[in-house]
Formats: C-alpha cells, sequence, structure tokens
C-alpha cells in the first residue's frame, strides 16, 4: 500500500500543470478554485489563473492554450461565447457540449452549482481530465478550506 501511495504521488509530481482559469466575478472565483483544490487532492499539479475576465476571454484563453480548464455557464457560453438564441433546459447543454466537441474541447458534466461545467482543452492530462468527470458527475460541493 506504501508502494502505490509513492508511485501515486511521483506520477503527479512529473505531471504539467492543469492552469484552472475564472471569470472576475466573485462566483466564477469560488467555483474555480473549488476545481482546482478537488483536482489538487486527485493528486494533480494545479495553477491557478483565477480572475482573467469575462466569458469571452476565457473562451479565447482556453482556445489559445493560455489556460486547460474554466468553469462556464451553459447559458453564457451558448449566448456570448457561441452566439446563439438561448434555449432551456438539456437542449441547451446538448447544443453547447457538441459545439465544443467540435472544437476539440471537452464539455464536462454539470458541476452541481446551477448551469456551470468544466470545460477543458482535451490534451490536459488524463488523469485530471477523468478526476474532473469524476467528482463533476458527484456534484461540487465548495471547500470552505
Amino acid at each position: 500500500m506504501v508502494v502505490l501511495l509513492l508511485i501515486s504521488c511521483d506520477r503527479g509530481a512529473s505531471r504539467e500543470p492543469v492552469r484552472i482559469g475564472a471569470k472576475s466575478d466573485d462566483p466564477s472565483a469560488v467555483i474555480g478554485e473549488s476545481v482546482a483544490r478537488r483536482l489538487e487532492r486527485a493528486g494533480c499539479v494545479v495553477e491557478r489563473q483565477l480572475r482573467m475576465g469575462d466569458a469571452v476571454t476565457l473562451d479565447r484563453a482556453l482556445r489559445d492554450g493560455i489556460i486547460d480548464a474554466y468553469v462556464e455557464s451553459h447559458a453564457i457560453a451558448l449566448t456570448q461565447i457561441l452566439r446563439r438564441k438561448a434555449q432551456p433546459g438539456p437542449a441547451a447543454e446538448a447544443e453547447v457540449r457538441i459545439a465544443y466537441v467540435k472544437a476539440n474541447l471537452v464539455w464536462a458534466p454539470p458541476v452541481g452549482a446551477g448551469d456551470f461545467a468544466v470545460v477543458f482543452r482535451k490534451d490536459v492530462d488524463e488523469h485530471c481530465r477523468n478526476a474532473s468527470r469524476t467528482f463533476m458527475a458527484t456534484g461540487l460541493m465548495l471547500d470552505a478550506r
């Protein structure tokens, strides 16, 4: 068991950091910090780039490789980034998810806070990408620590 722990720690230390971005508003920064902490607990190396600007700025930073992931609302992604008509419910999430897949990005399951989800680059370390899917599927619990 100790050997497994050491191997796990060594793998985490050799990984490239996952650069987590967040918009300038307080809710985005709090959710971004919570995602960063969850990834760190999963053994991922995380670099925070919180309070970077608006949705369009973060999306551009993601697509340009400046950040690897950030948390976004389906409604904001649909209307401000993809510039499509707002629509309620699961149809909006599906449309956003498909558009991001076409852009070679991943729109993870909702985080459990409103309609927010983590969107990330496909070249993010597979372990960290899978860790984000696992904890997002169970819902986000904000960290007070």
